[in-house]
């Protein structure tokens, strides 16, 4: 059986045929879904997904690029980036403290994650792809530190997002995880040598239909290089479609894909790397293993 570790069920992508969507996947091969929220309302959507079937769990956060959610003052700028038209939020001050809105959006996502069904916060992160104003990378640090000190007091692991920040993102994992912080590296995008790092500090990385695509011969060899028992399977779906779904909406039901090319790649059976990556998701996420019963 598959674990899924990071899935956006909540997602408008799905709103037409979720149930039937996700009965269809849980008939199959995966077992349990972590769906992860990325935005405050989206959030509260996955909590009321964990609530509903007893084989989803929750995680709960707020994304680097939805730091408007936390409230503070700012605006949505159009502007072209890396050759694409994006639209970004900018605050208008570097941010001081948690109080105010900021605060109230803390101690709602602190209720949230109360709840026995939420098993991570996340996702939380840094994401510098889009964003160059100095003013909104400085908020996505701060907001990402503050749900890391979250995720500490309630005694969770965190689910993180990082693109094109890797320093910074090392920088505030290592504090973190010298506090004692449990943490997957979601999408893994980065070097091997910081993989190393990452798996020196206890961190776990998330490996998705990326690893299936022709270019990705860097993930490839991150995956070939560290051990099967620090490996999440995931989708990040409707997001990141595995070959030959490329480009498609994504769900659960093409993790048999990502299973197979981490076992061409490591050189073993797909059921090794499926039960393998299954115990490292009820063991990350502190989770009672619970075969599925057919029938």
């Amino acid at each position: 059986m598959i674990f899924e570790s990071h899935a956006h069920y909540e997602d408008p992508a799905y709103d037409d045929d979720r149930e039937e969507l996700l009965k269809k996947i849980h008939s199959g091969l995966v077992e349990a879904i972590v769906d992860v929220g990325a935005t405050l309302e989206s959030s509260r959507k996955s909590r009321e997904l964990a609530d509903t079937h007893d084989y989803i769990y929750s995680a709960v956060g707020i994304h680097p690029e939805e730091i408007k959610d936390f409230g503070i003052p700012g605006r949505m700028v159009a502007e072209e980036i890396n050759g694409r038209s994006c639209t970004s939020f900018y605050p208008f001050e570097y941010p001081q403290a948690a109080d105010g809105n900021c605060g109230r959006v803390l101690r709602e996502l602190k209720d949230l994650a109360s709840d026995d069904r939420v098993v991570a916060i996340g996702e939380i992160g840094l994401d510098y792809y889009w964003v160059k104003d100095d003013k909104a990378r400085a908020a996505q640090r701060f907001f990402f530190e503050k749900q890391l000190e979250l995720a500490r007091e309630l005694d969770l692991p965190v689910i993180v997002h990082s693109r094109e920040a890797a320093e910074d993102t090392m920088c505030i994992m290592h504090n973190a995880c010298e506090k004692g912080t449990r943490a997957v590296i979601h999408a893994y995008s980065y070097s091997v040598e910081q993989a190393r790092a990452y798996i020196d500090m206890g961190c776990y990385l998330g490996v998705g239909g990326v690893v299936t695509f022709k270019n990705s011969r860097k993930l490839a060899r991150v995956v070939e290089e560290i051990p099967l028992e620090r490996i999440l399977t995931e989708t990040d779906c409707p997001y990141l479609a595995p070959e030959p779904f490329r480009g498609m909406r994504n769900d659960s039901g093409y993790l048999p894909y990502i299973v197979k090319r981490i076992a061409e790649i490591k050189g073993c059976t797909e059921f090794r790397v499926m039960e393998t990556t299954r115990k490292n998701g009820y063991d990350f996420f502190r989770i009672k293993p619970q075969r599925k019963r057919n029938g």
